[in-house]
């Protein structure tokens, strides 16, 4: 398993709980995730997917929340297929798949019920995990070809980096820190 099917996984994670806390407002949402949750996990079956495609699809879901918070279905079925997409990564890290589909319906519901309470994430805390899973699904999508990068100039250089190579998840994660920071600090001062 590598750094970025990791970061996959943690992402898929991520982006379920925050479009369904974004979403379950109106009960269309809750049908919506729930049909788009059953269809992904009969599609994508056992195998987890593409890091670029799902990073790529999350920045998606991410932006479509920031620019029109009001297309709550259409969120809504973005954490049904991402808690999917989670199931078959739990899948694949061991877990039995009824338990891993059980697990991640369970954690779109507890995301669902928790939200209709007033005091549980205001509009703003909303609003930067919207910025945060949109930036950390840019760094997922790029991930793949950083490290394919990274080890390609590690290759070529083997003999004079032998002593002083820094691994490549260090710069992704330092990277992805300082844009999810910059862009929160960006998103406050509007």
């Amino acid at each position: 398993m590598t750094i970025v099917l990791l970061a996959l996984g943690i992402l898929c994670g991520l982006a379920c709980v925050v479009l369904a806390t974004a979403a379950s407002d109106h009960r269309f949402g809750v049908v919506a995730m729930s049909v788009c949750f059953v269809v992904t996990a009969l599609w994508i079956g056992q195998r987890p997917p593409d890091p670029a495609w799902a990073g790529l699809l999350v920045v998606a879901m991410a932006a479509l929340g920031l620019a029109r918070p009001r297309q709550r279905t259409l969120l809504a079925a973005g954490a049904g297929v991402f808690a999917a997409l989670w199931a078959s990564f739990l899948h694949e890290q061991g877990a039995p798949l009824i338990v891993a589909w059980s697990i991640a319906a369970a954690l779109l519901g507890i995301a669902v019920v928790a939200s209709r309470r007033p005091d549980f994430a205001g509009h703003s805390i909303r609003e930067e995990a919207l910025l945060l899973i949109c930036c950390f699904g840019l760094l997922v999508a790029l991930a793949p070809e950083l490290v394919a990068g990274w080890d390609s100039a590690t290759t070529l250089n083997a003999a004079s980096v032998q002593s002083r190579a820094i691994e490549g998840w260090v710069l992704l994660v330092g990277a992805g820190s300082i844009v999810a920071g910059s862009l929160s600090a960006l998103a406050r001062e509007r």
